[in-house]
């Protein structure tokens, strides 16, 4: 994708640094930045009702020329004083300006942690610019999430986390059967942490498993200082990559499991081909348009629905890297890639309105009338998170609902 004028979908949304920090229960955030660079983050905060933990202390010309390390500890104080009570967690933003400011991040943190030794602070950093790096926004907000783990118990429990995941992963679902085979006691899911405590225990698990790449640095982390393994496990739409993970789970979990496993697979494969030919069923014909907005991974998707016999139109991608293999591999099944970021692309698509969208961005790019409402997944993973993808895509033509109401509830992107 060439370098230009880019364009702002308005329906981008999703789980921005915010919300992904206020995944940790009983944590507060201050951002530290000018005061036009919180206005939307602070709309958001009320609309998601973050706006008793979400904190800002706006700069001005004065701390940009001389600095602002002392500034970010009077405004910890001063946010302590006012809400008279104390967060277990405090997570402190810097954004952009600081690349070109430079202030010392780590001793401000081990000032504030030697003041307030009862709370654990951690430095993030909310830097769009840094999304075409190695370390982009998400990763680097993954590492600051699971570093606030410091519980790490000589002896382990029965448990493994779920590590990456944007919602929450259905117990319903067949990865929660697939572990109820191998044994394991409980699944943590930073969601469904009711406590900090509930979220220290993180740190006493098996295994980590990491369902999207932006969070394998942290499990790196984490296998450093708590001294858990991790296993990247991404989410894909492929039935024969989804068994390969079940038996790779199987190997480091229960491998006596093995043939309990791989019945339990042939049962939910003779599932999925049940519902791929009732789909079909359905749609007919019926053009399908995805987005990496609601998929971590759009082309495995896509590659599954083009194989089972359903009408591709178009993957809707927010950076376009003509490197990546997967353009060819698109390219080869005939499956159109654009840019959501691209003015041109909201004409050259809306042509069929009848098509159906996966993801809110490639409706609102195309004009579908009927779409597929997730994001980043939305918890599904499996066997059962393809069948539930084909339930939505079935229960899409039935419905016509308002888009813009839609875009309007799902929030902004915080």
């Amino acid at each position: 994708m060439k370098k230009a004028l880019e364009y702002n979908c308005p329906s981008h949304g999703g789980c921005g640094m915010v919300r992904m920090g206020m995944m940790v229960p009983e944590s507060w955030q201050l951002f530290v930045c000018p005061s036009a660079c919180g206005r939307h983050g602070a709309l958001g905060a009320i609309q998601h009702g973050y706006k008793d933990r979400l904190f800002y202390l706006f700069l001005d010309d004065s701390d940009i020329i001389s600095g602002y390390d002392s500034t970010i500890i009077d405004g910890v104080a001063c946010v302590l004083k006012k809400k008279n009570r104390k967060p277990r967690a405090f997570l402190i933003f810097v954004t952009c300006i600081d690349d070109l400011i430079g202030t010392d991040c780590d001793a401000v943190i081990d000032e504030l942690q030697t003041i307030y030794p009862d709370i654990d602070f951690c430095m993030c950093h909310m830097n769009p610019i840094s999304s075409d790096s190695d370390s982009p926004p998400f990763v680097t907000m993954w590492k600051n999430l699971w570093s606030l783990i410091s519980y790490t118990p000589a002896q382990k429990e029965n448990s493994i986390n779920i590590l990456g995941a944007y919602a929450l992963k259905k117990e319903d679902g067949d990865l929660f059967s697939v572990l109820k085979i191998l044994g394991i006691d409980k699944v943590n899911q930073i969601q469904s942490a009711t406590s900090y405590d509930a979220f220290q225990r993180f740190g006493a698990a098996r295994l980590n498993l990491v369902m999207a790449p932006a969070s394998e640095k942290g499990a790196a982390a984490m296998e450093s200082k708590c001294n858990i393994p991790y296993m990247l496990s991404p989410v894909s739409y492929d039935p024969d990559i989804i068994e390969a993970e079940y038996h790779k789970l199987t190997e480091k979990l229960n491998q006596e499991k093995l043939d309990a496993i791989r019945a339990f697979i042939a049962n939910q494969k003779k599932k999925l081909e049940c519902f791929i030919q009732e789909t079909r069923d359905c749609i007919g014909s019926t053009g399908i348009f995805l987005d990496d907005s609601a998929l971590g991974n759009p082309v495995s998707l896509a590659l599954f629905l083009k194989k089972n016999g359903f009408h591709v139109q178009g993957v809707f991608l927010g950076i376009l890297d003509p490197s990546d293999p997967c353009f060819d591999i698109l390219r080869a099944q005939d499956i159109p890639v654009q840019s959501v970021r691209e003015c041109t692309a909201y004409n050259e698509y809306r042509t069929d309105t009848e098509a159906i969208s996966i993801g809110l961005e490639s409706a609102y790019m195309t004009g579908s009338r009927h779409f597929v409402s997730i994001y980043q997944d939305q918890g599904l993973y499996g066997f059962s998170g393809i069948i539930t993808m084909l339930d939505f895509i079935r229960q899409s033509v039935k419905e016509v609902p308002d888009l813009k109401s839609v875009i309007a509830a799902s929030g902004l992107i915080i």
